[in-house]
């Protein structure tokens, strides 16, 4: 039921591990050529695709470990401190647009609001 966009994203020499969950029926990801998603903001990249705006987003930061699997998926090492930031959104009209986990290494990030 949904479409799940993984990457690891890396800048200012910092390399972050992100999986993207999509209703499956919003994007048909074999109609997309993968490398337009490299390097690119993708919410603003799905919001110029779909013709529709991003509404009430919501996010967490919190501290955690991450598991073997995602260790290895974003080339991280499971006993590293990470910090794991959730953001969803909706529609206007309410319904899910997308829900994110971002995996940073806390040791490299300040975090400020």
């Amino acid at each position: 039921t949904h479409t799940v966009i993984r990457r690891r994203l890396s800048g200012d020499g910092v390399s972050l591990g992100a999986e993207m969950y999509l209703r499956a029926d919003l994007l048909h990801i074999d109609d997309i050529e993968l490398s337009e998603l490299e390097g690119v903001n993708l919410r603003r990249y799905l919001e110029g695709v779909l013709g529709r705006q991003a509404q009430k987003p919501e996010t967490r930061v919190s501290a955690a470990a991450l598991s073997l699997r995602q260790a290895a998926m974003f080339d991280m090492t499971p006993d590293m401190p990470v910090l794991r930031i959730e953001a969803s959104t909706r529609f206007q009209d309410g319904s899910p647009f997308y829900h994110q986990t971002i995996h940073a290494p806390a040791q490299q990030l300040i975090l400020e609001f």
